[in-house]
């Protein structure tokens, strides 16, 4: 079976984790082709990047001529084969998603609509004008696939809801997480140490996330000054990059704590920050399966959150994690002052959460085989 997927992930064009998980996905079938939402001024170029795997910028002048592009890109690339020699997958049920709809469509190949966040959370459409109309559109495309894959059993809860009479929406929905290799983790010894780094900081909170309006961390900065006036020797570490990174160093100066707030920037190393620091903090609106919070349960880094993604699913709360919701202040600082006094109860819970995700590892084998099935359907 051949496959084609379309997606918006540029980062398959260099030589990193991305590129090297879709090879691992080229394998799995006789072909992969991958067409990429791209501008024209970045340079792309159409490649080769393994045996069977091949990948397609649509070099667009601007983002308003993505869909049209990668649709002129995958009509040659399906050419006159046969329905059955194909499958059709888009990374999201949005832009990519009505691509692989009209090819599907006109080409009739099975298809599969993947989704990585929980699009019908009310926060979704508060983030742009756009997500208002992408919300209809995508049930449509998902309805009207032949699979869909979602990454936690919340999304997948989500969809069922918009028609919980509809068993044919249900029996097409596989829930597959991202992939996340536990036991490498938890063996990694970091290359750094958050203390030696910040000897001024005899607390560090950690947070991992791209710097955008859903995660949320204006209201986390608002908690952590609250903090700070108990306990002013307490840091917090910002690891990512986004659009609201000015807005938060702002934020920091009015409330007096930048010096308590260290902004990391992206970074490849993410293991040593989870196993150094003391807390990990999420205080996201919505996520899809959110990895963060799987990759520090596996770095024994105790953890604060919203309940999202695998919050009990993988972790429950209070035995593996606590939470609170996303706009209550009073019990984010309740709960991060009692993790700070009570060493003994911060270690039991990075330990039940350790235990916790290590029981519900997949094997790499095992991931691929349900990816495979997920798509092409055997």
């Amino acid at each position: 079976m051949k496959v084609l997927s379309i997606g918006t992930d540029r980062n398959i064009f260099k030589e990193d984790e991305a590129r090297g998980r879709q090879t691992e996905y080229g394998r799995l079938f006789d072909e992969l082709h991958i067409i990429v939402f791209s501008r024209r001024k970045l340079g792309l170029k159409a490649q080769k990047i393994s045996e069977n795997t091949w990948i397609y910028p649509t070099g667009s002048l601007s983002r308003l001529t993505y869909v049209y592009g990668a649709k002129k890109i995958g009509e040659k690339i399906l050419g006159n084969d046969r329905k059955s020699d194909w499958a059709i997958t888009s990374q999201d049920p949005f832009e990519t998603g009505l691509v692989a709809s009209h090819l599907s469509l006109i080409s009739g190949t099975r298809l599969n609509i993947q989704v990585h966040t929980n699009f019908l959370d009310e926060h979704f459409k508060r983030l742009s004008f756009l997500n208002r109309f992408r919300v209809p559109q995508a049930i449509r495309f998902i309805e009207n696939a032949n699979s869909v894959r979602v990454v936690s059993e919340q999304i997948k809860n989500s969809l069922i809801s918009i028609n919980p009479k509809s068993k044919n929406l249900s029996s097409k929905i596989s829930v597959l997480p991202m992939f996340t290799d536990i036991e490498k983790i938890y063996q990694t010894e970091p290359q750094f140490d958050l203390h030696r780094k910040y000897p001024e900081f005899n607390f560090i909170i950690l947070s991992v996330a791209r710097l955008e309006y859903e995660k949320n961390f204006s209201f986390g900065l608002k908690v952590f000054s609250r903090i700070l006036k108990k306990f002013p020797k307490v840091g917090y570490v910002i690891v990512g990059e986004g659009r609201e990174k000015i807005k938060l160093e702002k934020l920091a100066k009015r409330l007096d704590i930048e010096s308590n707030i260290k902004f990391e920037g992206h970074q490849e190393d993410t293991i040593s920050y989870y196993k150094t620091a003391d807390l990990y903090l999420n205080t996201s609106f919505f996520e899809g399966y959110s990895r963060s919070l799987i990759e520090s349960a596996a770095a024994r880094c105790s953890i604060l959150s919203t309940r999202v993604g695998p919050i009990d699913e993988v972790l429950i709360t209070e035995k593996d994690v606590l939470t609170c919701s996303s706009s209550d202040e009073d019990c984010f600082v309740e709960k991060i002052e009692r993790l700070i006094s009570d060493d003994n109860f911060r270690q039991s819970l990075s330990k039940n959460a350790f235990e916790a995700v290590k029981n519900k590892a997949i094997s790499k084998e095992e991931y691929l085989d349900r990816y495979r099935k997920a798509i092409i359907g055997y």
